[in-house]
């Protein structure tokens, strides 16, 4: 999957099936340039685990998939969270968001050949949602006390994120496991694989002793989609309550 990756499979319709190999089918290939067709062939496996369910929902059954793909959920939740924080508190959640080509080429479930690799897509991750967070606007939201605290003990964005959403009434350190997990994580494609990072998976709600790496993306990405749907529908359930 390194070299299979998103700027080839956008050009075709494919799917994971429950083995966690891409399926596409291969009357599709001959519509790719000469050296995309080459990828594919040099990475062609025998056939396991049979055909996606979705891909064939879609293709042989013109229906579309049940569900959306979690790279989709994560980008739809982030941009809804922005834009609801924006237009109530009159002024964004996160200093910048990604360009959604730019999201969609970096953040995907094709980092899946090592651990190495596993922890690049937790650094794309990171870079599209906690590294962003405007602290300011937090230090708004949270207590002035813990504001200043937070200043002085240099609190980086999830941990201000967690403050506020305890003062709205949820557990915020629970709620932001999630992105403190991508965020130990990132730090691993640039060193060698350990047994204290992999212990980090766990946020994440993945077996440190894994090593189905394409799932470990899979998950991630889900977890990643809906912990930003959380964040986003516990302070619309505040804002409701406070401007019914």
């Amino acid at each position: 999957t390194g070299e299979i990756g998103p700027s080839v499979l956008h050009k075709v319709h494919f799917g994971i099936n429950d083995l966690g190999l891409i399926n596409v089918l291969a009357y599709k290939i001959a519509d790719l340039p000469e050296w995309a067709q080459k990828l594919w062939v040099a990475h062609n496996a025998t056939p396991e685990g049979g055909l996606s369910k979705e891909l064939h929902a879609f293709q042989n059954l013109a229906e579309y998939p049940s569900s959306l793909a979690p790279e989709v959920v994560i980008w739809k939740n982030l941009n809804r969270l922005q834009s609801m924080i924006e237009s109530v508190f009159g002024g964004p959640l996160f200093s910048n968001l990604p360009q959604q080509d730019k999201f969609f080429k970096s953040v995907h479930r094709f980092h899946g050949d090592s651990f190495e690799q596993v922890c690049q897509l937790c650094k794309e991750l990171h870079r599209a949602t906690s590294e962003h967070i405007d602290i300011g606007m937090l230090n708004n939201k949270i207590d002035p006390e813990q504001a200043e605290l937070s200043n002085k003990q240099n609190l980086r964005q999830i941990r201000r994120l967690s403050l506020w959403l305890d003062r709205l009434g949820f557990d915020g350190r629970k709620m932001t496991a999630v992105f403190g997990g991508l965020a130990e994580l990132r730090q691993g494609d640039a060193h060698a694989e350990g047994r204290s990072l992999r212990d980090s998976l766990h946020l994440l709600g993945i077996d440190k002793a894994s090593d189905d790496y394409p799932d470990m993306c899979r998950k991630i990405l889900m977890e990643t989609g809906n912990a930003l749907g959380r964040v986003g529908q516990a302070i619309a359930s505040t804002i409701k309550t406070q401007h019914p």
